[in-house]
């Protein structure tokens, strides 16, 4: 999708009145789908008392706020500000010259052995023994 935006502020704009459409549509759709749902009687929990942190600081006048919200720090022009140790790990990846396949199912073999003996200590009987496994969802990283 091709948008006419040529500066910041109209792309924020515009990104804020899509994120007000979409919230909109997905909601309504939710609570369509929630009442014909198996799962209608359950009762819905309380906001994400994070991400009321966000809405919070959006709704204050004062101008000195500063948002402690998930996501990006900012800086005090409200752009992105990445910490130098990210910076430095992002130079480290790059660095390597990846091939960016996938790992198999059983994951990489030397960041299990190490992470295991990270986790249950170098002479761990439970290594020894092949009585380990990790396990992890798919958007951990």
């Amino acid at each position: 999708m091709a948008m006419g935006v040529r500066d910041g502020d109209s792309a924020m704009r515009f990104f804020d009145h899509f994120i007000m459409f979409r919230n909109a549509v997905t909601s309504s759709w939710k609570i369509t789908a929630r009442a014909s749902s198996f799962w209608s009687h359950v009762k819905m929990g309380p906001p994400d008392a994070i991400l009321g942190i966000t809405e919070a600081y959006k709704k204050d006048s004062n101008p000195n706020k500063v948002n402690l919200g998930a996501g990006a720090y900012r800086d005090d022009n409200g752009k992105p500000f990445v910490l130098p140790s990210v910076k430095e790990a992002e130079s480290r990846m790059f660095s390597r010259n990846m091939d960016k396949e996938y790992a198999s199912i059983a994951g990489i073999a030397e960041f299990c052995d190490l992470a295991a003996k990270l986790a249950f200590g170098n002479d761990s009987k439970h290594i020894e023994q092949k009585c380990v496994c990790f396990s992890s969802y798919d958007a951990a990283f």
